[in-house]
């Protein structure tokens, strides 16, 4: 039985933006603002998304530089702290954690959490020897109490990639904040993008390969030829050189704006006429659910997984083909000429609330 004096952790590693990182902080928030005491382990200090945090969680920096110069950090908190249950966030962070565990041979109820699709994820596809990923899975997580998926899509993946047990598999969706204040002062600073007679398209995401931005260029390229319209893109990464060149080559610095990273990104969204997300896959889909939160239609490649799994109907938004320009530029052409009620886009997004996800997660460890 759990005793709310005893200590909950989380461990992820760090809070830099993510969706990983805000999911830790939406977890930690919840159980600590329903009385139950949290710490939340940070491999590396720092981040962008560390005021975020609720002040009553105890945040414990390891301050390491790699995830294996913070093995022994982990070791000796399990020893100190012997912790009812500890959340642990992705391969190979999973590994580690539940080799600490087994050392220590204490009691801890150790959750894995997944969260994204591994068989088509970067570290899995450019991995020197892919089998150590699928078998060190398969054997440590054997030790785990359960393993949590944020998308029915990313679970089935994880079953078929590893052989674990679907009963030992968990579906929890990701959740959001909602009914959060928005201060839209911060719209000035994006006055160019905010004035005018133009459509108005956001996408919000690290630059990175999973993300195909460059299909979404390519599809701007094709809409541009018959609308006024202007895309913001939020967000920075290792792509960002790339796609300010592939902007220059189609010629369209004057509808694509790439300010860099928004830590609000909410008003923002709020603000925009659609929501874009062209990514060639997925754990979930986070974005989505937060557009919807503000009454914000989206547009979004059918990618696995999670997309399909949140706008579930037609009256949400439009799933268009993966790496196809012409799909996503039709399908947001088609968006523009469909009415979407603000309030049932606000209903679907408070069916992926912390309060619905975190009672999910605190029934994996009670």
């Amino acid at each position: 039985m759990l005793d709310k004096n005893q200590a909950i952790s989380i461990l992820v590693s760090d809070l830099n933006i993510g969706g990983i990182e805000k999911n830790s902080i939406h977890l930690s928030n919840f159980l600590v603002r329903n009385g139950y005491k949290v710490d939340l382990l940070l491999i590396k200090s720092g981040g962008d998304l560390s005021s975020m945090l609720d002040s009553r969680v105890n945040r414990i920096d390891f301050k390491s530089r790699s995830i294996k110069n913070s093995f022994f950090s982990l070791l000796k908190y399990f020893f100190r702290e012997n912790p009812f249950a500890c959340f642990v966030n992705s391969w190979p962070i999973t590994i580690f954690a539940i080799c600490a565990k087994l050392i220590c041979f204490n009691n801890v109820k150790l959750i894995v959490c997944e969260h994204t699709t591994w068989s088509k994820d970067e570290i899995y596809q450019e991995a020197k020897i892919k089998c150590l990923i699928p078998l060190s899975m398969r054997f440590f997580y054997f030790f785990a109490h359960k393993i949590i998926c944020v998308s029915k899509g990313s679970a089935n993946d994880l079953h078929q990639l590893t052989n674990i047990s679907k009963n030992k598999i968990e579906v929890i969706y990701n959740p959001i904040q909602t009914s959060l204040a928005l201060d839209y002062s911060m719209l000035t600073n994006y006055s160019y993008w905010q004035n005018g007679d133009h459509k108005k398209l956001i996408a919000v995401g690290s630059l990175k390969p999973s993300k195909d931005y460059f299909t979404l260029f390519r599809a701007i390229k094709i809409l541009k030829e018959d609308l006024k319209i202007k895309l913001l893109v939020l967000g920075d990464g290792p792509l960002y050189k790339n796609l300010i060149k592939l902007r220059e080559d189609l010629g369209l610095e004057d509808c694509i704006i790439m300010p860099g990273f928004e830590k609000e990104p909410l008003p923002l969204m709020a603000s925009a006429d659609l929501l874009v997300l062209s990514s060639a896959f997925e754990g979930f889909g986070n974005v989505i659910v937060e557009s919807f939160s503000v009454g914000t239609p989206v547009v979004s490649t059918d990618c696995p997984h999670g997309p399909n799994e949140i706008i579930s109907n037609s009256s949400l938004g439009i799933l268009a083909k993966v790496n196809d320009p012409a799909s996503i530029a039709n399908a947001i052409k088609k968006s523009f000429s469909m009415s979407y009620n603000e309030e049932s886009l606000k209903s679907r997004a408070n069916e992926f609330s912390i309060e619905i996800a975190g009672n999910k997660y605190l029934r994996t460890i009670i």
